[in-house]
Order: structure tokens, then sequence, then C-alpha cells
């Protein structure tokens, strides 16, 4: 997919957060030389104290799951307002802001690509992920716990 990116957008940059396993590594390098990647535009980052500091400050986050309960960092990235592309194992309900859009790990790799590089909003979206506010989740977990310990 950056392939398709750096194609269209010469000084674009792939930050990479996380954990990096020998084989995953093994097959990224591989790709990076056949689709002939700057090495200069790709950083793996590792694991960070500072991950949402990072967040904050890009352009956009890129999710390409295949399974997901959950994804903290969809939620993290959209309270910074940060553009969201990511895999349609993301639950809907977590995508909520109007930048925020879901893609299947079988479309192609442009589609992503033009996905990423768009501006385009999704005016649908409520923008509402005040719902996963600790202040409000707090709140639920509280009129649960009084409704549970009613019976």
């Amino acid at each position: 997919v950056f392939s398709e990116v750096i194609k269209k957008k010469k000084d674009a940059y792939l930050l990479y957060v996380g954990q990096v396993d020998k084989d995953v590594k093994s097959k990224v390098d591989s790709m990076i030389i056949k689709n002939k990647i700057p090495l200069n535009h790709i950083r793996f980052l590792g694991l960070r104290n500072d991950a949402t500091s990072i967040l904050s400050i890009s352009d956009v986050c890129i999710i390409p799951s295949r399974s997901e309960s959950f994804s903290l960092v969809a939620v993290e990235a959209q309270a910074f307002n940060v553009r969201v592309i990511a895999s349609d194992a993301i639950p809907n309900s977590v995508l909520r802001n109007a930048n925020t859009f879901e893609l299947s790990l079988n479309d192609s790799a442009e589609k992503w690509a033009n996905a990423i590089l768009s501006k385009d909003i999704d005016v649908t979206k409520d923008g509402g992920i005040e719902l996963f506010d600790i202040k409000n989740v707090i709140s639920k977990h509280i009129q649960l716990y009084k409704s549970v310990c009613q019976y």
C-alpha cells in the first residue's frame, strides 16, 4: 500500500509503531526492495512510551487488522482528529468521526492509497467518540453495577 501512496505523494513517510517480529520485518524488507521504496521514508519505531504523541502528529492512522474486538488506537486517533483508514475487522461502532473509513483487506493497494490520501469525509457519521470518554464509561459502569445490585 505504501508503494502506491509514495507514487502519488513523494514526501510521504511511514511510521510503524509497535512490535515487529522477525518474519514480518523480513517480509516488509522484501516488499520495500521489490517496490523500490526509498528507505529514508520508512521508520520502524518499535514499542514506545510516547506512541500517542506520535499518533497526535500523524496525518493518517492505518489499521489493517485481520481481527479486532475493539481498537483503542482507532479511538485515540479520532480523539486527535487523525484520519483513520481501517480494515473491516474494526467494529463499525468504533469508527465514529467523519474522517474514519473502513476497507476490506481484499481491496486493492491503490484503493487503500486513495483512501489514505483523500481529504473526503463521511458526513453520515456523528463523531460521537465521547461515548468512549472515561467519564461516560465510568458512569455507565456505575449504573450497571447499581442495577445489578438491586436484585
